[in-house]
């Protein structure tokens, strides 16, 4: 797994797109922002009722029963379901929770996903949030490859 590069300003790969939807939440894919060494995803997780609390200890929940994402090139065979406050190292691409925090009916989540292969290509992004009815969902982006990241990344010093 490659760090987040704190010295490089990424090319925005995909912006406003919802990753999955119920009747009581919904997970909204912000912005996907490539940079030379992964990919990081900012999503916003809401709930229809702020006075309904019991998704926020979801979000961090290691256990299975909350939040969880599958991410994979083509096929979801290739990653495996994981809460996203679990880092996995042994999938392709390995995926890290950067940061959680928010409130009452709106949960920001940040995840970084390394290494991108060289290609680019269709990353799918696969949600579920079982004790909010958020069966399986899927969405796509498509990253650039790493040559087109190389080129219009900008590094902030040197």
């Amino acid at each position: 797994m490659h760090p987040y590069p704190a010295s490089e300003c990424g090319v925005v790969a995909a912006t406003e797109q919802i990753l999955a939807r119920s009747d009581h939440a919904a997970l909204l894919l912000r912005v996907a922002v490539a940079n030379t060494t992964g990919l990081q995803l900012a999503m916003t997780a809401l709930l229809r009722d702020p006075a309904d609390e019991r998704w926020h200890d979801d979000v961090t929940s290691t256990t299975g029963d909350g939040l969880e994402m599958n991410v994979s090139w083509n096929d979801p065979s290739d990653g495996h379901w994981t809460p996203v406050a679990v880092s996995r190292y042994d999938s392709h691409p390995a995926m890290s929770l950067i940061a959680a925090g928010g409130g009452g009916a709106h949960y920001e989540i940040t995840l970084w996903l390394s290494p991108l292969p060289d290609a680019g290509g269709t990353l799918r992004i696969y949600t579920r949030w079982l004790r909010l009815n958020i069966i399986e969902s899927s969405a796509s982006i498509q990253i650039p490859t790493r040559r087109a990241i190389k080129a219009r990344a900008q590094r902030l010093w040197s």
